[in-house]
């Protein structure tokens, strides 16, 4: 399996709503950089992103242990905010916070 190097803190199924549609691997936004004060257009992929950023050393867990479980969390989230975007509303509080069966979840 191929090493899991750049870890995205900011999800992309999460950028590629700021992107055409398409081929979502092709997706590009476009970015500011704050130190040139340039903006410039690059791949999704190239976002939000740090080598490594999840990467643990703790034994008795692999590596990827926390890149793997954010991986799990966004593709449970993923299909909730595309029909969030689609459909420009949350249906209900239930619709919201359907997962919020085992009391770990509150509202603000």
């Amino acid at each position: 399996m191929a090493e899991k190097a750049n870890h995205h803190f900011i999800p992309q199924f999460y950028l590629r709503n700021f992107s055409p549609p398409g081929d979502r691997r092709q997706a590009k936004v476009f970015c500011f950089d704050q130190s040139t004060r340039k903006t410039f257009e690059t791949l999704v992929r190239n976002v939000g992103s740090r080598r490594h950023f999840f990467r643990i050393d703790v034994e008795g867990y692999d590596p990827n242990h926390i890149e793997d479980g954010m991986a799990k969390i966004e593709g449970e989230i993923s299909p909730h905010l595309a029909e969030a975007i689609e459909t420009k509303s949350f249906p209900s509080d239930a619709h919201f916070f359907g997962h919020a069966s085992d009391g770990e979840h509150c509202r603000a």
